[in-house]
């Protein structure tokens, strides 16, 4: 018994000695730790992988969803809105891209909800926003049962305008009382006026969105026809806003001007002196501009067009048009002169722009039409000696640059055509148009930026159904008597705005200038427009009442600054 009790402890003593040594031992452990680490090793590589290959694809979705976005952005209101943001999500997003799967682009509303298919935005909506999800399948995490990983991305467009400075300058020759066909209508909606209305109120909805007022943006309105009605719109010369008569002294105030310069009106071409006593005028009214002197000493400021220097003292019946500069200089009489005229002009300064003094020191304002540009026997008719009735000065003045979405829209809405002599001069359109988007005189409300921070953008928008035609009594008082010489004039004084835009690159007056011609299929009036506009992407050719709205939405859209806001 004792000798194994002895047995027993001397094998619990090999025993502990034994567990003590390989306790102590650590030799092969490393392959043993090894074999047991490679597999979390290989899940946390796989891991990574798999989260890595998620994020590339997420990165990849958001910036295809910013491009996306941006396409939906600049086709806010066309039918093909959709279209193109499928069009560039897919070309930055290619199909099974990773191997992912994409849910999406879908268009949603400011809670997230989806849009509906063929949702149209209205002219107050500002924002468009995307939204899409995509699967990413696994390639370790399967092993875990994890066999995709799910990312998800947003974009955000918003229309913002931002120092903006518009002028729309509109055809109002009486072919606009036309319907499309060509043939008369009664009813304003079907005229071409009418849908010119239409469309830029929507290009002013736009603009302003949902806002009312926006003190970052300003529109203008010029009317135009054979002549330009200068004075502020809704006024009447000699009456104030409710009807009553202003006595003499506060319908216009002068300013003196220093060098009394030679009236570039010129006496010879003005004076009626071909006929005898007895014809139409008596006389002492033998001059057909009324108040012409030889030498300005002073410039008049009618009560109604207080920024628009004239030459001569309004006559009581003054309508608010007023001659062009280079109006016709030659004596109805000696045709020689007026050749040797013509060609001392064309070797000059015939820009026809708002800055002052221009052609030299005696440009310093415009001279104002009486009668003789009005009356349907008029002066210049008899003088001129053809049958062709007078053009009438247009009803509606300027409506200067302003920013209420309420004020532009009644400027627009209220314009008709009554009955008279209205033609098409687009040379003076596109000049008054130039001058009210100017600052300086004659109108003097146009943005000026002081700090570099800033963009100031600046836009006409020029429209007519119709070719240049030449009448009496119109703002060139027959000058430039043909097509031809009209069209270049107006080359001329597009030229002009566009030498002036590239003096400088940096120049923040750069003027964009967008030509359309409506309900006209007229070749040559399409060359001349597109060479007046800024390029050919500036010219809208609008045969009809959707093609027009469509040119004055993309403009509207092109004009909006569009940012990523999300």
């Amino acid at each position: 018994m004792k000798m194994i009790r002895e047995k027993i402890i001397q094998l619990i003593y090999c025993f502990k000695t034994f567990f003590l040594k390989l306790s102590s031992d650590i030799r092969g452990m490393s392959g043993v730790m090894l074999t047991m680490s490679i597999i979390p090793t290989i899940g946390v590589i796989g891991i990574a992988t798999d989260v890595s290959r998620t994020y590339i694809v997420k990165t990849r979705l958001s910036t295809a969803l910013d491009a996306a976005a941006l396409a939906g952005g600049r086709n806010f209101f066309d039918a093909d809105r959709e279209a193109q943001i499928k069009k560039y999500f897919d070309a930055n997003f290619p199909a099974n891209f990773m191997g992912s799967d994409v849910t999406g682009p879908f268009e949603v509303d400011a809670e997230g909800n989806q849009l509906p298919e063929g949702h149209v935005y209205s002219a107050d909506d500002e924002v468009l926003r995307l939204t899409a999800n995509v699967n990413v399948p696994t390639v370790f995490m399967n092993v875990f049962n994890f066999d995709n990983m799910t990312a998800g991305g947003d974009s955000e467009v918003t229309r913002e305008t931002s120092l903006l400075d518009v002028v729309i300058a509109i055809d109002m020759s009486g072919s606009m009382n036309r319907s499309i066909s060509g043939t008369s209508v009664p009813t304003m909606p079907y005229r071409r006026i009418g849908l010119a209305k239409a469309a830029a109120a929507d290009l002013v909805d736009i603009l302003y969105g949902n806002n009312e007022v926006n003190a970052l943006l300003n529109i203008g309105l010029v009317p135009w026809a054979g002549k330009v009605n200068v004075a502020t719109n809704g006024t009447e010369y000699g009456f104030d806003g409710a009807g009553t008569p202003l006595p003499a002294n506060l319908r216009f105030t002068t300013q003196p001007i220093i060098g009394t310069p030679d009236n570039p009106y010129r006496e010879e071409f003005y004076r009626f002196d071909k006929f005898d006593d007895g014809d139409i005028w008596d006389d002492d009214e033998d001059l057909v501009l009324k108040n012409w002197t030889p030498e300005i000493d002073n410039v008049y400021f009618a009560h109604n067009a207080p920024s628009v220097p004239l030459l001569a003292e309004p006559p009581t019946d003054w309508k608010g048009c007023v001659y062009a500069r280079f109006a016709r200089t030659r004596p109805y009489d000696d045709y020689q002169s007026y050749k040797d005229d013509q060609a001392e002009a064309d070797a000059g300064d015939l820009v026809d722009g708002p800055f002052e003094p221009i052609g030299g020191p005696a440009w310093v304002g415009w001279y104002p039409m009486g009668e003789e540009g009005e009356v349907r026997r008029c002066d210049l008719r008899s003088l001129n000696n053809t049958s062709a009735n007078c053009t009438t000065c247009p009803a509606y003045g300027i409506t200067a640059l302003q920013n209420s979405k309420t004020v532009m829209k009644d400027a627009i809405e209220e314009l008709l055509i009554p009955s008279g002599s209205f033609y098409t001069n687009i040379p003076q359109g596109l000049a008054w148009a130039w001058r009210v988007i100017t600052p300086g005189k004659p109108f003097d409300e146009a943005t000026v930026v002081e700090s570099p921070t800033y963009v100031k953008h600046k836009a006409i928008i020029l429209l007519t159904d119709g070719t240049n035609t030449v009448r009496n009594a119109d703002a060139y008082n027959n000058g430039f008597h043909s097509r031809s010489r009209r069209d270049n004039r107006l080359k001329d004084l597009a030229d002009a705005i566009k030498n002036k835009n590239d003096e400088d690159p940096h120049n923040d007056d750069e003027i964009l200038i967008y030509t359309i011609q409506f309900a006209n299929s007229n070749e040559s009036l399409a060359d001349l427009l597109k060479y007046v506009a800024t390029d050919d992407d500036y010219y809208y050719n609008a045969p009809d009442r959707d093609a027009l709205q469509n040119a004055f939405k993309k403009i509207a859209k092109e004009l909006s600054n569009l940012r990523l806001s999300k």
